[in-house]
């Protein structure tokens, strides 16, 4: 029971200890696991740093992905991808993309993000606008 107890102590300083991209400092792989499948790996466990560095891989490429992976961000507690998640639905045209959005705007300001803030406040200076003017997606 005390070997046991000894390996359990080893393995989670093992798989806790490695950085969240999968390299060591100077670039090197640190597993023998593709640094993408590390990071998504990760971002599906709950890390939000994770989840963002995915939805950046992301940018140049497929959207739905770029998609998924703030949300993946956002549910994970980021601030700035809960931001980023909600200028996403706020640029869809129905009325339950718009509602999610000032949920995860909400959110965002909840958790100490002020451009969230300041887009909720614009909504209701004007709640009759079909997309708020907000400024682009935040980045770090």
């Amino acid at each position: 029971m005390r070997a046991s107890g000894f390996i359990w102590i080893v393995t989670a300083f093992l798989v806790f200890s490695t950085p969240v991209s999968g390299r060591a400092a100077g670039g090197q792989e640190t597993n023998n696991m593709p640094v993408s499948n590390c990071l998504k790996e990760k971002a599906l466990m709950g890390d939000p740093g994770a989840a963002k560095l995915c939805a950046e891989d992301n940018l140049k490429g497929d959207r739905n992905l770029v998609r998924y992976w703030t949300q993946v961000a956002a549910e994970n507690g980021d601030p700035v991808s809960q931001y980023n998640f909600a200028m996403i639905l706020l640029g869809k045209k129905s009325r339950h993309d718009r509602l999610r959005a000032i949920f995860w705007l909400k959110k965002s300001s909840q958790n100490g993000f002020v451009l969230a803030k300041q887009v909720l406040e614009d909504i209701r200076k004007n709640p009759n606008a079909t997309i708020p003017i907000a400024p682009p997606p935040a980045e770090k």
